[in-house]
């Protein structure tokens, strides 16, 4: 098996998994939503799996009784009309990478957005924003926002690794489908978590390889090679960069880092042999 050169690969692998879905903000690669934002009714991209478990506001809209999730949005966009592109981009980035720019230009706006999509933490963060930096110009624009949503209730935020963890080996949204082991055991991935999260199932899914075309819930990905329970913690990696390692699983785990270029993940496999004194070390 061949792949393209790392260089001109669409994604970059080994960084932070902040940075890693940080790729897919806005990137119509994989999208499978799709809006018309503020008043330039801008085209801009989502991934419904990501945008599902990142907004409850967003996963009653593209999975509930909302004409949302019975339309297909690329031939009838979700027309986004009371936030403009620059503020609905903020939001994205923060549902994806749980980071946000705020400041004194889009701060209310971005309050309000907030909490349209019911996103507690960042709403907390423009709050911050207002306290440190309120002034006579803008103190009266910050208490209207603060009346108009008062009455609102909310769920609190979590870590973007617990969010994104909800996920892992979820048939909710999938759109790739396995049989694992020597036991064929049925598991399900997301084509674009799983593309921005290994540079292997990226050309798989993507790529000449026969896996990107066919149908996979018909004839699942075969991955024979690899245990049900070490490649749940492929997934769990790939999803939230989260992996159990301990003496049962070390030396399969590393062999399935290898085979799906995790670097980190193998940095994770030695750094537990060194501290175990695990015999592998040495390989």
């Amino acid at each position: 098996m061949s792949f393209p050169d790392k260089d001109s690969m669409p994604f970059k692998y080994d960084i932070p998994l902040a940075d890693r879905f940080g790729q897919l903000v806005n990137n119509e690669f994989a999208a499978d939503v799709f809006f018309e934002v503020g008043s330039s009714q801008r085209l801009m991209y989502g991934h419904r799996s990501i945008l599902s478990v990142g907004s409850p506001v967003f996963n009653a809209q593209l999975n509930g009784d909302f004409v949302e999730a019975r339309n297909n949005s690329r031939q009838h966009p979700i027309v986004v009309t009371d936030v403009e592109e620059d503020v609905f981009l903020q939001i994205l980035r923060y549902i994806y990478s749980a980071n946000a720019t705020v400041n004194h230009r889009n701060a209310v706006e971005l309050y309000y957005a907030s909490q349209k999509y019911l996103l507690t933490d960042l709403r907390c963060i423009c709050e911050n924003f207002f306290n440190s930096s309120l002034c006579k110009e803008n103190v009266v624009t910050v208490f209207n926002a603060n009346r108009k949503h008062d009455s609102m209730a909310f769920q609190h935020d979590i870590p973007l690794a617990v969010r994104l963890g909800q996920l892992v080996n979820n048939e909710f949204t999938a759109d790739v489908f396995f049989e694992v082991g020597s036991n064929h055991r049925p598991m399900y991935g997301h084509r674009n978590i799983l593309s921005v999260g290994s540079p292997v199932f990226n050309a798989q899914l993507n790529g000449d390889f026969a896996d990107a075309k066919r149908n996979s819930l018909l004839n699942p990905i075969a991955e024979t090679d690899v245990e049900e329970d070490v490649f749940l913690q492929i997934l769990r990696f790939i999803y939230c960069e989260n992996a159990v390692v301990n003496q049962q699983n070390v030396v399969d785990l590393y062999y399935a880092s290898q085979k799906y270029l995790l670097g980190n993940l193998s940095k994770i496999w030695r750094t537990f042999c060194t501290a175990t004194d695990f015999a592998g070390a040495d390989r």
